[in-house]
């Protein structure tokens, strides 16, 4: 544990932009052998935009949508809070890729799965993160590069405000 402000933090790995690239490269290969070409790809904001924008150029597709949720306050998790979607005609009948950095419980991923399949009637979803919260994931994406057991520090949560 990390002593930060009088406050136990947890163990964190810490990533660079290049390492994150090259887990988006392995999740890339993955999708592509499971024959799935998306029509469009949702970053969850904040942090799935990023490897959003990568998947969105592997893919060589301009078609990126995001998707902004709330359900973390710091590192205390909360309920999730819609803050904006896209219209829905901008989705119906897609193939879709819905990205984020990391599944930890897996309530967000459930809940924007089920959101855009009964409300927005998308074609077809896959659902990928860079990470999976080994202990506390209760709903897996499709793809993933990596279980862990700490806090992730990626390079994207520098300018984060607590």
């Amino acid at each position: 544990m990390i002593w930060k402000g009088g406050q136990v933090m947890p163990e964190m790995i810490k990533f660079t932009y290049e390492e994150i690239e090259d887990r988006c490269l392995k999740i890339f290969d993955d999708i592509t052998k499971a024959d799935f070409q998306p029509d469009c790809v949702i970053g969850i904001s904040i942090g799935g935009v990023f490897p959003a924008i990568h998947f969105a150029r592997l893919f060589n597709t301009k078609n990126l949508i995001t998707i902004a949720v709330k359900s973390y306050d710091g590192q205390e998790r909360k309920d999730i809070q819609v803050i904006n979607l896209p219209t829905k005609d901008l989705l119906v009948g897609k193939n879709v890729l819905l990205i984020d950095d990391i599944s930890d419980s897996g309530s967000t991923l459930k809940f924007l799965v089920n959101l855009l399949k009964e409300e927005y009637k998308v074609k077809n979803i896959k659902t990928v993160t860079l990470f999976v919260n080994e202990k506390n994931c209760q709903y897996y994406p499709d793809f993933y590069f990596e279980k862990v057991n700490k806090w992730i520090d990626f390079p994207w949560d520098r300018f984060e405000k607590s």
